[in-house]
């Protein structure tokens, strides 16, 4: 990988310049199973709120089964069943009401996405697989980590988690990051 976070190669066009149809036939080659950025053709019921907002048993784009969801102050995560690679996916975005507040906030995820896209492979990272723009939402897919959370670690611990659990947590963190940085 070459020039870190925000550097290496031209990352292309925004969604924005683009717009819907040029989004609909641009797609950047990856060597991910999902390829670049790919724009699911609305149904009419998804045209008709410009950000749709999924939840759990929806089915998006007629491939992801959601299985849970996640939400955050600002995004979400959606714990998906891909029915065409048989195989559990985490697909993160903003919660439909941020798009709605900054519309220009897609564009700045999707190019944040490309550069998660364009890292090699680290045992500290979660491997992203591509981005889909499903429901007027660009959806991140990521490899699916099961075994809960940081937080709920803590949460359940009966003493909170202690310092020499959180020390290898911490170094692989920090690994991971300059892998990624540098």
């Amino acid at each position: 990988m070459s020039g870190g976070v925000g550097g290496g190669r031209p990352r292309g066009p925004s969604l924005s310049q683009l717009g819907s149809k040029g989004a609909e036939e641009h797609v950047t080659h990856s060597a991910h199973a999902y390829s670049g950025v790919r724009w699911h053709k609305p149904t009419l019921l998804e045209g008709l709120a410009m950000y749709k907002a999924f939840d759990t048993g929806d089915i998006m784009a007629d491939r992801w089964h959601i299985l849970r969801k996640l939400i955050g102050g600002m995004g979400e995560v959606l714990i998906v069943f891909d029915r065409s690679h048989e195989t559990l996916l985490a697909a993160k975005s903003f919660r439909s009401d941020v798009f709605e507040i900054d519309p220009g906030l897609a564009d700045r995820f999707v190019q944040e996405a490309r550069v998660w896209l364009d890292l090699d492979r680290h045992e500290n990272l979660v491997e992203a697989h591509g981005i889909e723009i499903v429901g007027g939402r660009p959806f991140l897919f990521l490899e699916y980590i099961s075994g809960g959370s940081l937080a709920e670690k803590i949460l359940t611990s009966p003493s909170g988690i202690v310092a020499r659990e959180l020390l290898p947590l911490a170094i692989d963190l920090c690994d991971g990051m300059i892998f990624a940085v540098f």
